[in-house]
Formats: structure tokens, sequence, C-alpha cells
């Protein structure tokens, strides 16, 4: 009986794997597989609509501005920075935590947005607490008919956190 070669035995392997779906999407790794351990989520929202109202603090958004929202996130560290954009919106940021806090980090950004109605954008530097959002700029424009809002939120949260 004729003995089989290594070459033809990988390539009878291959085969039966290809021929059983199943058995190649057991090693399959998702998107969140690549997260790090002490990364957390950036969650930018964005929106032609009102985030807060007029008298509002900046953390209080509506619940309309989170419903309607368009969303973009991105895995950042503390102590390094980065930037991420779509066609509408583009941020850089910085993230340093706050000496003797889990919770709290200096955040520093740049952002812009752009929309058929116009533009907004933003630059700044505060205190963000992990879960908390905070609308860090938008415009609000009345025109001849109505009146037109941009506006950008994020907060920080832990992979699977809400």
């Amino acid at each position: 009986m004729p003995r089989m070669t290594q070459k033809p035995t990988q390539q009878l392997v291959m085969s039966a794997l290809l021929a059983f779906p199943g058995i190649n999407l057991a090693g399959e790794t998702v998107p969140i597989d690549y997260l790090g351990a002490n990364q957390l989520v950036l969650e930018i929202r964005y929106c032609e609509c009102e985030a807060i109202k007029p008298d509002g603090d900046s953390s209080d958004l509506l619940p309309g501005f989170l419903k309607e929202s368009k969303a973009l996130k991105v895995a950042v560290s503390a102590g390094e920075h980065g930037f991420v954009a779509s066609d509408e919106v583009s941020i850089g940021y910085k993230f340093d935590l706050v000496t003797g806090s889990s919770e709290e980090f200096e955040f520093s950004y740049a952002g812009t947005y752009a929309t058929g109605s116009g533009s907004s954008s933003g630059q700044g530097r505060f205190v963000l607490e992990k879960g908390q959002w905070a609308n860090i700029f938008g415009l609000r424009h009345r025109t001849e008919t109505e009146l037109l809002h941009t506006n950008v939120a994020v907060r920080l949260v832990e992979l699977g956190g809400s």
C-alpha cells in the first residue's frame, strides 16, 4: 500500500476543513477581541438635533439626542492621544487619569462637525468622569424658517458599559 506524503495529507486536511464551514468558525475572532485589558471605549455621538436644554447642564443629554444621534466608538488608553473621524465628524483627543482617581480623566480635544447646513467646532480640556456624558461642542442657528442645531457629545465607558 503506498504511503501518503506530508503534502497530500495537508491538502486533504485543508479540503476537509473547507468542506465543513462550522469547523472554520470555531476559532473566529470578533472586534472586541482586540480591545486591550486596560482600554476604555470613547463613545462619540453627533446629531443635527438639540442635545441639551438651553439652560441645561452639558452632561444632561436629551433622550431625543441619544435616540437620533450617530455613534463612533474607539478604544482609548489613559496617557495616549488619538484621532477618530467619519464623513461628518473628526476629533483629536488625549486622556490622562486624574491623580488618585480611577474614574476621572482629564480630557483634551479639538474637533469639527460638518453638515449640509453648516459646521461647528470646538476645543477644550476638562475632567470627564467615566460613564458620564459631556456635550463638547455644537451650534444653534436660527434661519428665517427654523432653529437648527448641531451637537457632539462624548463619554468614556468600559467594554459593555451603558
